[in-house]
């Protein structure tokens, strides 16, 4: 986790230096933030440094919508860091409208 954070800015710049001119349909799926904490806490991390590292992460996957035209942005409930395990339905379901989009 800490690579992961000491990322973060140079991540967010080379995201957002990227040129996305087509028009392509995007959904950021971002984690639950509630979750994530608890997880934290459980592993050890004091509760105001999972707080402020969540909202830290939550500001940032808010961040990417406006990178992206059209882009849809939600929040996957009782998921945490892997979404794609905590909620495979939900990212089979926003694949399936995405390929439906594209194809439309």
């Amino acid at each position: 986790m800490v690579q992961e954070i000491t990322s973060w800015e140079k991540d967010a710049e080379t995201i957002k230096s990227l040129p996305f001119t087509g028009s392509f349909p995007v959904t950021i799926i971002g984690r639950d933030k509630k979750k994530c904490i608890s997880n934290h806490v459980k592993s050890g991390i004091p509760k105001d440094e999972a707080e402020l590292l969540e909202e830290t992460w939550h500001q940032l996957i808010i961040e990417q919508q406006a990178i992206y035209k059209n882009a849809k942005l939600l929040f996957a409930l009782d998921a945490g860091h892997d979404i794609y395990f905590d909620q495979p339905q939900l990212v089979i379901k926003e694949i399936k409208e995405l390929i439906h989009k594209r194809l439309s």
